[in-house]
């Protein structure tokens, strides 16, 4: 029973030193995912003016709140399951790791471009 636990023990040591460098890509990436994960369970209304075509500019996912929260859920699944592949590379492929936890960066990165060009037209 001694000889399970001291290599459990060894287990946990070699995982820490191995997350150690990305630690505030994981917690960034985490806080990111936490924020849509309460935005996930508070849904707006079923007659928020966001659900009006005119206003939310005809993105599909805003039709009604059924659809919204579904497109909801395949992005959360997205973002887990690109969570996953980021950790499951930090050990062999460092680089891929680093750019898959920052993805989050990316996306908001790629948002605010967005934002300026749609401001510039």
């Amino acid at each position: 029973m001694k000889q399970f636990f001291l290599k459990l023990k060894d287990h946990f040591i070699e995982t820490k030193k191995t997350i150690a460098p990305f630690k505030w890509s994981i917690i960034f990436y985490l806080i990111f995912v936490g924020i849509f994960i309460a935005d996930y369970f508070d849904p707006p209304a079923k007659d928020d003016p966001i659900f009006i075509y005119e206003y939310s500019k005809g993105a599909w996912n805003y039709i009604n709140q059924e659809t919204y929260l579904e497109s909801y859920k395949m992005f959360l699944a997205n973002l887990i399951l690109i969570f996953f592949l980021g950790t499951s590379n930090i050990k062999n492929h460092p680089w891929i790791a680093r750019g898959l936890l920052l993805f989050p960066l990316i996306l908001m990165g790629m948002g605010i471009i967005k934002i300026i060009l749609a401001e510039l037209n």
